[in-house]
């Protein structure tokens, strides 16, 4: 699987801000950034162990082409992180998922990203585009499990790293560590999140510096 592009196409969109699913039922807790031209954003995230039975809940992190990184309203998006529900097949299992949406429209989901991850570890989760491979790819450590070209754009705007779950009071909990963003050709570079942005029972917390935490509050 891995290296390999897979096209999943759901017809119940998971992140951002809505969808199919209004914003103002969703559970969020994001600490959101403004990076003109980014085009790598990687972190580290603690994969929690939720209870089983919820529909989903998720730690993303986003390469948005807009200030407001709606992709309900056609905003260019690549999307990657975990999720754990019984809502898209999971099964309760946590899995690594792609969401992403190109400047020809159409929102586009991959909820089983190379194989099952492990609960209560650490991973580092990183969306870039390549500009030799000339294609937006989403990392796990070191490989490319997901990779996509001809999404019609190849930088965005802002960066998001937080939590989300299926509805306001759910279950919610995504520490994010050394977020770390790449312009042009540029090195790596830490960075603390620039504002929250949080649904009525999402809470956004700096746990330490180089850091925070997503969560139900």
């Amino acid at each position: 699987m891995y290296g390999r592009r897979i096209t999943i196409i759901a017809v119940v969109g998971l992140f951002w801000l809505g969808l199919a699913v209004s914003a103002s039922a969703l559970g969020q807790a994001f600490g959101r950034t403004l990076i003109a031209n980014i085009r790598g954003l990687r972190v580290t995230m603690y994969v929690p162990n939720p209870p089983n039975g919820l529909t989903w809940t998720a730690g993303p992190l986003a390469i948005c082409n807009d200030t407001s990184c709606q992709p309900s309203e056609g905003d260019e998006i690549v999307e990657t992180g975990w999720i754990k529900g019984t809502d898209f097949g999971l099964g309760n299992q946590i899995r690594q998922y792609v969401a992403w949406q190109g400047t020809s429209g159409g929102f586009f989901h991959n909820y089983f990203v190379g194989t099952a991850l492990n609960a209560n570890t650490w991973y580092q989760f990183q969306v870039l585009y390549s500009n030799s491979a000339n294609r937006w790819e989403a990392w796990r450590g070191t490989s490319i499990p997901w990779y996509q070209s001809g999404l019609g754009w190849t930088q965005g705007q802002q960066a998001a790293i937080g939590g989300e779950a299926k509805a306001n009071g759910d279950w919610m909990s995504a520490v994010a560590y050394q977020p770390q963003y790449k312009v042009g050709t540029g090195s790596w570079t830490l960075f603390n999140y620039g504002y929250a942005q949080t649904s009525a029972n999402g809470c956004v917390s700096r746990v330490y510096d180089y850091g925070h935490q997503g969560y139900t509050c």
